[in-house]
């Protein structure tokens, strides 16, 4: 499968992030992901959950930690230095000619495929007009004179 997530340039030829911009980019992604990650583990510990809040750490089965890590994107690399090794370690990444950057290698047959399938449904989101027509309708019409609510807590008696 070609790989369309990094592109083929020597890491010699690649500009490498420094430290300080790479770790700016870690604490900003964090502050950025805490304001959905912090409130799910405070429900979590409190036996709560929230029906639309958390319903993609379900359906995906992200954990809050794994949403938390920031990844340079594919096509970056980093100045390697031992504590860019620490961070971003083989296998998923690979040091060679002063930096760090992702080894394509490292992704098995079923994750780049999926990937692609991935990047073909957001490239696909972001190409075609919003569609708003809906409202929400089709959640109404999964509980609608059922028996099986699933947000019963939040669903007006019928």
């Amino acid at each position: 499968m070609p790989d369309h997530f990094v592109p083929q340039t020597p890491a010699a030829a690649v500009s490498a992030m420094p430290r300080s911009a790479w770790r700016a980019r870690v604490l900003r992604h964090r502050e950025r992901v805490e304001q959905w990650t912090g409130p799910r583990r405070a429900r979590r510990a409190r036996g709560d959950s929230h029906p639309v809040y958390d319903f993609l750490f379900r359906y995906y089965s992200y954990s809050a930690r794994q949403l938390e890590v920031w990844h340079p994107a594919p096509h970056e690399a980093l100045i390697d230095t031992p504590e860019a090794r620490e961070h971003f370690a083989p296998p998923v990444y690979q040091a060679a000619d002063g930096v760090i950057r992702r080894d394509t290698r490292a992704l098995s047959a079923g994750s780049r495929a999926k990937l692609t399938s991935v990047k073909d449904v957001m490239t696909a989101t972001r190409d075609r007009p919003a569609n708003f027509s809906c409202y929400g309708m089709h959640e109404w019409a999964m509980v609608y004179r059922g028996h099986d609510v699933r947000h019963v807590q939040i669903v007006p008696p019928l």
